[in-house]
């Protein structure tokens, strides 16, 4: 009895041939494919992906304005301020420069804004003028400016300092310990030695008179 020989196994409906080792169009690590077939094309793919991400990569400078808008949405920022977060994020010292020159020209940034809503808040937290030009300076804004930011009276000052101490010290002022801590409070709170002096008065006077 003849048994008949079997078909040599082949790869079976949708499956790559494997070529043997030595076979023309072997290449090792390919999976039995020439680099020219089917896996190395997609490999090419992968690879001209990738050089094209990079290609459309963002532009430095515009990352950096997009960064420098974002800081700006949230509050005010001096050009000190958004030049150091910006080398924070390792942009260049150049391009830093061009994007902050072109946001100031647009009035995005604005230091003579900042320093009235600074100055606002700040005072209205209770602090005085010597306490607000230090934070400014701190934060970047030329002498100049915080001088002219600033208002100058002191009878201003003074009675913005008599609130703000009747608000932490409702009562008539005691012994000389009592009226130094007062003198104290109102130091902190960044207030000269005339205004102080005034808003005591001041303050006596109202105890006075009540």
């Amino acid at each position: 009895m003849v048994r008949l020989q079997g078909r040599a196994p082949g790869p079976r409906q949708g499956e790559r041939a494997h070529l043997p080792e030595g076979a023309p169009g072997y290449c090792r690590g390919t999976r039995g494919l020439h680099p020219g077939g089917r896996d190395a094309a997609s490999h090419g793919h992968r690879e001209r992906r990738r050089g094209g991400d990079r290609t459309l990569s963002e532009d430095p400078a515009a990352g950096a304005r997009r960064q420098a808008l974002a800081a700006l949405a949230r509050r005010e920022h001096t050009r000190g301020e958004l030049q150091r977060k910006l080398a924070l994020r390792g942009h260049a010292e150049k391009t830093i420069g061009v994007v902050l020159d072109e946001l100031a020209q647009q009035s995005l940034l604005d230091e003579h804004r900042f320093v009235e809503v600074f100055v606002r808040s700040r005072a209205g937290r209770g602090q005085g003028p010597v306490r607000i030009a230090q934070e400014m300076r701190a934060r970047g804004v030329p002498d100049e400016l915080v001088r002219t930011g600033l208002p100058v009276q002191d009878s201003l000052w003074a009675q913005h300092a008599r609130k703000v101490l009747a608000k932490k010290f409702p009562t008539a002022i005691g012994d000389l310990k009592d009226r130094a801590k007062r003198i104290r409070f109102l130091e902190y709170r960044g207030f000269s030695h005339a205004q102080i002096a005034a808003a005591l008065v001041g303050s006596a006077n109202a105890d006075h008179h009540d």
